[in-house]
């Protein structure tokens, strides 16, 4: 028995780090003890909570009756409205010691504050996603009162309907110094809060930038450091009313990757905003999303992205259309430049 390869721990890890299905996972945890420990962690290393009561009551009961398979998540996907407040708290306050990867996505009127305060205090948290819905900027600040020092990537999506600008807090914290961020909000003095000097987040050495459609982030005065360290970029060209103009990409010396959203029907629009990219640009990879499905390509954005020395185009499309979408490349083609890409945002991939 003491030579059976089925009781060697390390082996029966590898053999078992090769399963994803959730049932065989199921299973292989009512074997034994060693396997169990070994399948309850590949099961519960990404925990993702949909709008459903029973879901989050499923949940809260197993964590609270088994607190061994808490240290196990490292990634957190929590989806609310809000009369799940209860069970959000609930959830919240579990002490997530090894949690790295945390995705809020919660509408509603009451405002998950002390919820969410426990959630972000974590210490081993490193990347944040965001996507939450206030009526009042008070419900906004407090949350990041106790947040963890430790966090490096930010994704923000947020929106208010209040008519209030938002203040930066009262009183200084250790500044979060980012790596990447993503603002994608719709909230009134969201650049005033980002430029306080009270902002908990230092944003002066990015190297990931996705802004979407506007570009008066780059007008930000914390923002000017970040502006030469900044080495991938993803962003919208869009005809929205508070657009004013098209991203100037001189701004981004250091860029070598941009990921752009194309949401406009006219091509001088995104002509224009290639125009901006200087002759000794590094930019070596561009992936392109066509967002407005009636956009008409034509040989002038196929010349304009082969003057730049680029390593390949990647084209943000679904893989029964792609054919036809590589068609209106021929240069780029005729050079092997063109490459499907599936639909993700490069910060998600960083992140998640």
């Amino acid at each position: 028995m003491t030579s059976n390869p089925l009781l060697v721990q390390e082996l029966v890890d590898e053999c078992l780090s090769y399963l994803s299905d959730a049932k065989d996972l199921e299973r292989c945890a009512l074997v034994c003890r060693p396997w169990s420990h070994v399948a309850q962690r590949a099961l519960f290393r990404v925990v993702s909570i949909p709008r459903s009561s029973s879901a989050w009551n499923r949940l809260e009961n197993t964590l609270r009756t088994s607190p061994h398979l808490v240290p196990h998540i490292r990634t957190l996907f929590l989806r609310s409205i809000h009369f799940q407040i209860t069970e959000l708290n609930k959830i919240c306050n579990f002490p997530f010691t090894h949690v790295e990867n945390i995705a809020v996505d919660h509408s509603g009127p009451m405002s998950p504050m002390v919820e969410l305060q426990a959630l972000l205090s974590v210490r081993s948290l490193r990347r944040l996603k965001l996507d939450y819905y206030f009526f009042d900027t008070a419900a906004f600040l407090p949350i990041w009162d106790m947040c963890s020092t430790n966090i490096r990537h930010l994704d923000l999506s947020c929106n208010s309907t209040s008519g209030h600008i938002l203040r930066p807090p009262s009183a200084p914290i250790a500044p979060i110094a980012l790596e990447s961020l993503r603002v994608d909000t719709h909230v009134k003095g969201i650049g005033y809060w980002f430029n306080h000097d009270l902002c908990p987040f230092d944003i002066s050495r990015l190297t990931v930038l996705s802004l979407g459609a506007h570009s008066s982030i780059t007008d930000w005065s914390r923002m000017a450091p970040a502006l030469r360290t900044i080495k991938a970029l993803e962003f919208t060209i869009s005809d929205i009313e508070d657009v004013e103009e098209p991203l100037d990409l001189s701004l981004f010396p250091n860029v070598s990757f941009l990921h752009i959203a194309i949401d406009v029907r006219e091509l001088s629009t995104v002509l224009d905003c290639l125009s901006t990219i200087p002759s000794d640009s590094h930019v070596r990879q561009i992936v392109l999303s066509f967002v407005y499905s009636r956009f008409t390509v034509s040989d002038e954005l196929d010349s304009k992205l082969t003057e730049l020395a680029l390593e390949s185009v990647g084209l943000e499309v679904d893989a029964a259309e792609y054919r036809s979408w590589v068609s209106h490349f021929p240069q780029l083609s005729s050079r092997n430049l063109v490459r499907h890409r599936a639909h993700l945002s490069v910060l998600l991939g960083l992140m998640f």
